[in-house]
């Protein structure tokens, strides 16, 4: 059977693949913002959990304050050292768990005799 696409095509889109991730959740792209902010892509799973569990906007601004100072030599360790500092009066955000259904129990019928 003939190839629908020419070979070009599908090259394309494989290469289109393998260098981006679909992202599919704002806590997502809000974790990536704070990865490019602080210069520190290298610790985006970190900073991808920390928006799934907080609150993104205080998150987001406490980044900027780290990335204005100029005299800061890792960004991404004094963010979380101010984290740290903060973390009790940031809003925790309650994102719902997978919870399973429970299912009523069908009950065994008495065998008539």
């Amino acid at each position: 059977m003939g190839d629908r696409f020419g070979e070009g095509y599908l090259a394309t889109l494989r290469e289109r693949r393998a260098r981006s991730k679909p992202i599919s959740r704002s806590s997502q792209a809000t974790g990536l913002l704070l990865a490019d902010i602080l210069h520190d892509r290298g610790h985006k799973h970190l900073y991808l959990r920390l928006a799934r569990e907080y609150d993104n906007g205080a998150l987001i601004s406490l980044a900027k304050d780290v990335a204005e100072r100029k005299n800061v030599a890792n960004y991404g360790a004094y963010f979380m050292r101010r984290f740290q500092q903060t973390k009790a009066t940031l809003r925790r955000v309650s994102s719902p768990k997978h919870v399973q259904r429970k299912l009523p129990l069908r009950r065994k019928r008495a065998k008539k005799t």
